[in-house]
């Protein structure tokens, strides 16, 4: 299929939806988005998923799956891999489906149970929720998901792999330290990363952890990108990690391997906000609540063996950033900073890799300067944050302190509260920078004595009944974290 082009003064004139000013409906511009079958070539490891707004608009987008850098262990038959990429073409149908919501959105390649149909509302639902809200949009525009009536069914996904996983890298703290984790488990593995290109930056963290690595290509159809800059059409967040999930059990099954090992941590169940009925999350699928629907959907939809899991899942922020300050050999690579990852490539400057201005740079400022000498923190982001006051009302949003919490990947407002009250006791400046001396005269004299003791430790908490972590994993992670609780 052809994507069809739209001129700009068609693009303008075709608006995404308009709301009825008497009955207040959203009145969309077009009544079916369709999800067509996706086309695979076995000989490139090339998948093109294709997607059609009615008859008119059209788009595709291809992934390939990087078959000359290692070469494939566990090829298995395209019968194997079509209804892996068929799952997948419903995940990555989010990022097309945003620009104008339908009513009716038809799987043309795949028949769908009624559990697949609730799976996929609440992915749509809440998967966009941030993107609604922004555009104020009522989630009851989200489509109803149908089977086309020629669409196929697919047999179980049984294959035999060996016991190693893919750990998808982003550059920051908690893929490394699940890396890390992973190299205590004893487990084969490989790095994996996703985007339009070889990313210099994840590749000097992979470098550093003397992994294999393999890179899948995403290329974004360039129609979509060149309407959503218009400004003509919504745009806003999409549930990319959910769409990796997808998409990398193609890979597990081509790799032949059996766990796909993601750094999702605890503080990614605490949503932004809770608006018109749904509870909007920024990081909806990173949380536990889709890691576990996820997971009885590969065992009940997809019906296969391949698993995927987040290590961090059991573990708060501070846990994690705690067992990140000892890994002092990645401190001068590593980025948490998403306005390092753009278009134009990261920065690998040492004093380019962080903004030093967006919600994620001043979060791991703070879990830093809780675990590591100021010195150190101001030397990793090549300036003081706390001393920076235009930096006051984002960490007083990080604190949940008369804002909501910022639409990114931060912890909750409780763990940056332990982490502020860490930073405060160890700050070893000549005198308190303007963050410090505000929390110590604006917060810390609301804590009560018990609440401000009970901050100023650091424990180790696992909660592994929150997780998909396999039990024979357990012992030796717990080991790892140096948890001593009883917490289970």
């Amino acid at each position: 299929m052809q994507t069809r082009r739209l001129a700009p003064e068609a693009a303008c004139r075709i608006l995404p939806g308009s709301i009825d000013p008497d009955t207040m409906a959203f009145e969309p511009r077009f009544q079916m988005f369709r999800i067509l079958a996706p086309e695979y070539d076995p000989a490139l490891y090339r998948a093109v998923f294709r997607y059609a707004f009615d008859d008119s608009l059209s788009f595709e987008e291809i992934w390939e799956f990087d078959p000359d850098a290692y070469g494939f262990d566990a090829p298995v038959s395209s019968e194997s891999i079509y209804p892996l990429l068929a799952h997948a073409a419903i995940a990555i149908a989010t990022s097309y489906y945003k620009l104008s919501p339908t009513p009716r959105i038809i799987c043309e390649h795949l028949v769908l149970t009624d559990g697949a149909r609730q799976f996929w509302k609440r992915f749509y639902t809440l998967g966009l929720g941030e993107y609604l809200y922004r555009n104020e949009f009522d989630p009851s525009i989200i489509g109803e998901f149908e089977s086309g009536t020629e669409a196929p069914t697919y047999s179980p996904v049984i294959l035999d792999v060996p016991d190693r996983a893919l750990v998808p890298m982003g550059g920051g703290k908690d893929s490394i330290v699940s890396v890390e984790a992973v190299r205590a488990l004893g487990l084969n593995a490989e790095i994996v990363t996703i985007g339009r290109a070889p990313n210099p930056l994840h590749l000097s963290v992979i470098e550093r952890t003397g992994y294999a690595h393999r890179f899948v290509r995403r290329t974004i159809d360039p129609h979509l990108i060149e309407l959503s800059k218009s400004g003509e059409w919504p745009n806003g967040h999409v549930p990319v990690t959910g769409m990796f999930h997808f998409a990398l059990l193609v890979l597990a099954g081509l790799t032949g391997t059996k766990h796909i090992v993601f750094s999702n941590e605890r503080s990614a169940e605490e949503g932004n906000m809770y608006w018109r009925g749904i509870t909007v999350n920024h990081q909806y699928s990173k949380s536990g609540d889709f890691e576990r629907a996820f997971q009885i959907y590969a065992r009940e939809e997809i019906r296969t063996n391949l698993t995927a899991w987040s290590l961090l899942r059991g573990l708060d922020e501070g846990s994690i950033v705690r067992k990140f300050a000892i890994l002092t050999r990645y401190h001068d690579v590593f980025s948490s900073c998403n306005r390092n990852f753009h278009l134009a490539g990261s920065r690998l400057d040492p004093h380019e890799r962080w903004c030093g201005i967006c919600p994620k740079c001043a979060f791991v400022f703070l879990m830093l300067s809780a675990h590591l000498p100021s010195v150190e923190v101001v030397r990793i982001f090549w300036s003081d944050l706390f001393e920076n006051q235009e930096l006051l009302p984002l960490y007083q949003s990080l604190l949940g302190y008369e804002s909501d919490k910022p639409f990114e990947c931060v912890g909750t407002h409780e763990e940056s509260l332990h982490a502020a009250i860490m930073a405060l006791a160890r700050d070893d400046r000549p005198s308190r920078p303007i963050f410090l001396e505000w929390f110590n005269q604006t917060i810390v004299p609301t804590l009560s004595p018990l609440k401000a003791e009970s901050l100023a430790t650091s424990p180790v908490r696992i909660d592994w009944k929150a997780t998909c972590v396999p039990e024979r994993f357990v012992k030796t992670l717990e080991k790892y974290f140096d948890f001593q609780g009883k917490k289970r």
